[in-house]
């Protein structure tokens, strides 16, 4: 589904930035097809991404960015001289005038998917290892926050301002014991899927109808979870982890 959705986003944007493209050309005086400004569109995109990433490796920082956006014009420019005998002023006009407005549409699109929909997160500590690591980028699920036993969740943490991610073990009105190292939920033991190593702590503690009791899979280095900060309420929950 997340990655169904994701498709759905990019092929509407890039509809959109052919439409921009197609009659920010008639306001310039270029007879353009609606086809040409796919066809440009499209090459000009996948051209100056690859020049983007070259210039990335090599290390040049953000200055890949801007170089890359030179990149574009010049490719920009050879197809539309190509096509239409443009000169280099008229096509920067256009190719100027063709970013500036697919920016603000795509920004237009792009902030109520990440308030509503989708939300980037990326991994910090080593609290979930071995399953998510140092420096991971994830998405975040917005859109469906129905939470079940083992889901990976991003969550506020209000007290210290932070937001933390950890997996979802207990649910509503259970009953969590921790001891010996030993988990039990409502008296039976945690059948463990994911957690590494002894989960140390002393936890005795019945969840409200709104509360869920989450641990890092790392069990002996998380320092962050629901034995030290308690139960985490379904309002803390930013969403869960797409595709776990």
């Amino acid at each position: 589904m997340t990655i169904i959705i994701i498709a759905f986003v990019v092929v509407i944007c890039f509809f959109i930035s052919t439409v921009i493209l197609f009659g920010v050309s008639r306001l310039f005086k270029i007879s353009i097809s609606l086809k040409k400004s796919l066809v440009i569109s499209l090459l000009v995109t996948i051209l100056s991404s690859l020049a983007s990433v070259v210039l990335g490796i090599i290390g040049l920082g953000a200055w890949a960015n801007v170089l890359s956006l030179v990149a574009g014009y010049f490719i920009f420019h050879y197809l539309f001289k190509k096509y239409y005998q443009v000169s280099w002023g008229r096509t920067l006009g256009v190719y100027l005038v063709n970013l500036t407005l697919t920016v603000l549409i795509t920004f237009a699109i792009a902030l109520p998917i990440r308030l509503f929909v989708f939300e980037p997160f990326v991994v910090s500590g080593s609290s979930m290892n071995p399953h998510l690591n140092q420096g991971d980028y994830l998405l975040i699920k917005k859109y469906n926050k129905n939470i079940i036993r083992d889901d990976i969740v991003v969550f506020m943490l209000p007290s210290k301002n932070v937001y933390l991610i950890q997996r979802v073990i207990g649910l509503p009105t259970e009953k969590i014991v921790i001891k010996d190292g030993q988990m039990l939920i409502n008296g039976s033991p945690y059948q463990n899927k994911f957690i590494v190593g002894k989960i140390e702590g002393n936890v005795d503690v019945t969840l409200g109808d709104d509360e869920y009791f989450v641990l890092g899979d790392n069990a002996e280095n998380s320092a962050m979870d629901s034995r030290k900060i308690g139960a985490i309420k379904y309002a803390q929950i930013v969403g869960k982890v797409s595709g776990q």
